[in-house]
């Protein structure tokens, strides 16, 4: 079963209630696996992936918004009985986040399941240490995927990790990973980032983050380059 569902949630054109059906089945493989019917082994990661598919599909712009509640508040039940199960919370979890950001699976279309990962676990103090050791790894992994893509990257991946933000990171994690990459793909295509990625980035950042300092740096490098462009092609 956990094959068929990995393979439908794989599909490009699928309607939004499907993929919240998709997203049912993962949640009920995760509540299987929690009461001990199912063993992880051979199907965690095929159900982790197929799980972050559908609930991408699920949040794109054009679903109605009763959906988009419905299928997080879904993703939040399957992943809370999971790692609260005794024994396999510290055992999927590191699994479950490296399928996610890493190997051939890494896709930012993953991205909307780790910031709900990342919130089930900021409410789960047994487990919310394990997931810290992962949150640099999340970073560069978004500074790769959606601050590096050339392409304009939609909102509802590039703001998807606000729990992560507001529990696990500081202003300075993000100077250290997102923010220099941020700074070279301004420079390379500012209409891009400026239009689409940085208000999504900086909407999903927690309201007591100052990223005044970084961000004005950023933006006067951005200019001076501007303003050098200017003057070399008028020379």
């Amino acid at each position: 079963m956990v094959d068929y569902i990995f393979a439908e949630s794989g599909k490009i054109n699928i309607a939004p209630t499907n993929a919240f059906v998709l997203l049912e089945w993962c949640v009920l493989v995760q509540q299987a696996v929690s009461k001990n019917y199912v063993s992880p082994d051979t199907i965690l990661k095929a159900n982790t992936l197929a799980a972050a598919r559908s609930l991408e599909k699920c949040l794109r712009p054009q679903v109605k918004s009763g959906v988009q509640r419905a299928a997080l508040g879904l993703s939040r039940r399957g992943l809370r009985s999971l790692f609260k199960a005794e024994g396999h919370g510290r055992e999927v979890l590191p699994a479950m986040t490296s399928f996610l950001i890493s190997g051939s699976d890494a896709v930012m279309e993953n991205l909307p399941y780790v910031g709900v990962i990342a919130g089930v676990c900021a409410r789960l103090p047994p487990i919310k240490s394990l997931f810290e050791t992962k949150v640099r790894d999340v970073l560069l992994f978004y500074a790769k995927a959606v601050v590096g893509s050339k392409n304009v990257v939609a909102a509802h991946i590039a703001g998807s990790l606000h729990d992560l933000f507001a529990s696990f990171v500081s202003v300075g994690d993000l100077v250290g990973t997102v923010i220099p990459p941020l700074e070279k793909a301004i420079l390379r295509s500012p209409e891009i980032v400026l239009c689409g990625l940085v208000p999504s980035f900086v909407r999903s950042m927690p309201s007591n983050f100052d990223l005044t300092e970084p961000l004005s740096a950023i933006f006067e490098s951005a200019v001076a380059s501007v303003h050098f462009s200017t003057r070399h092609e008028n020379d």
